[in-house]
C-alpha cells in the first residue's frame, strides 16, 4: 500500500497549487508581495515544531547505536565513488532514479515559461496566467488521487510506464494544439496528468527498490529532480525564444521518451536486497 500512502501525502503538493498560490495572489493584490513570505515562513516554524512531535520510526535499525567515524576527506571521496559507481544489482535503482529527473525536467522545461507563452501568443493578463495555474494545479490532484487510490491494485511499474509513454505523446501534441487558448490549456493538462501520475508513483516505486537503503535512493532521486528543475530553468526559456513551442514541446518529448526506454530496459517492480553502490 506504499503508493496509497505516497500518494496521499503528495496531495499537499497539489493542494498548495490550488489553494496556496491562489491565497498568494489574494495577499499580493491586498498588501504587498512581501506578504506571502511572512506567512510561508510562520507555517515553516509550525512545521518545525510540529516534525519534532512525530513519532519515531521502530525499526531495530533505528534503535541500533552505533559507533560515529571521524568525518575525513578519503572517506567522502570514498562515498562520492560510492554513489556514482552503477552495479548491476541496482540497475533497477538507477534507472527509475535518471527516469524521474527525466521527467521533471521535460514538465519543469515547459512549466517555467508557459505564463510567458500564453501571455505573448494569447494575451493572457497576470490573473488569467492564474487561472491557467489553478487548472494545472487540479490537474495534479486528479493525478496524485489516481496514484492514491489504483496504482498499488495496477501495479506501479505498469502506472509509472503508462504515464511516461503517454508523456511522450502528450508533448508531441502540445505544439499542433497551439491553435487556440482553450486547445493548448487543454495539452498543457494532458502533460501535467501524466507527468504527476508517473512522477508519484515512481516514487512509490523508488521507496521499495533497495528496503535497506530507503533514505539515500529517495535522497538521490531528490537530487537528480533538483538537477532537472536547474538545467530545464536555464533552457526552457531559451528554447522558447528560439523554436517557440515547437522547440518546447520537441525538447520535453525527447526527455520523456528517452526516460520511457529506460524503464522498459533497466526498472523492475521488484525489491532488491543489494546495496547500492
Amino acid at each position: 500500500r506504499r503508493a496509497r500512502g505516497l500518494g496521499t501525502v503528495e496531495y499537499a503538493w497539489a493542494l498548495a497549487g490550488i489553494l496556496g498560490l491562489s491565497f498568494a495572489g489574494l495577499l499580493i493584490a491586498r498588501f504587498s508581495w512581501r506578504a506571502p513570505f511572512w506567512l510561508i515562513g510562520t507555517g515553516l516554524l509550525v512545521a518545525f515544531f510540529v516534525f519534532g512531535m512525530l513519532p519515531a520510526a521502530r525499526s531495530k535499525r533505528a534503535e541500533t547505536k552505533t559507533k560515529k567515524k571521524r568525518p575525513s576527506v578519503r572517506r567522502w571521496l570514498a562515498q562520492l565513488r560510492d554513489l556514482v559507481n552503477l552495479d548491476q544489482n541496482v540497475s533497477s535503482t538507477w534507472g527509475a532514479i535518471i527516469a524521474g529527473g527525466l521527467s521533471v525536467f521535460a514538465v519543469t522545461n515547459i512549466s517555467i515559461i508557459f505564463g510567458t507563452w500564453l501571455g505573448r501568443e494569447y494575451g493572457l493578463n497576470t490573473t488569467q496566467i492564474g487561472l491557467v495555474a489553478l487548472i494545472l494545479g487540479l490537474a495534479d490532484l486528479v493525478g496524485v488521487i489516481f496514484v492514491s487510490r489504483f496504482a498499488d491494485r495496477l501495479g506501479k511499474y505498469r502506472v509509472v510506464l503508462y504515464s511516461t509513454a503517454g508523456a511522450v505523446v502528450a508533448y508531441l501534441l502540445l505544439p499542433v494544439l497551439n491553435f487556440r487558448l482553450l486547445a493548448a490549456v487543454i495539452g498543457l493538462v494532458v502533460t501535467r496528468l501524466c507527468f504527476e501520475t508517473g512522477i508519484v508513483s515512481n516514487i512509490s516505486l523508488l521507496s521499495e527498490q533497495v528496503p535497506g537503503q530507503r533514505a539515500k535512493v529517495l535522497t538521490l532521486a531528490s537530487a537528480t529532480v533538483t538537477l532537472g528543475v536547474a538545467v530545464a530553468s536555464l533552457s526552457g526559456p531559451l528554447v522558447y525564444s528560439k523554436w517557440g513551442v515547437l522547440g518546447l514541446g520537441l525538447v520535453s518529448a525527447a526527455a520523456v521518451l528517452l526516460a520511457t526506454l529506460l524503464i522498459i530496459r533497466q526498472v523492475s517492480e521488484g525489491q532488491s536486497s543489494d546495496r547500492i553502490k
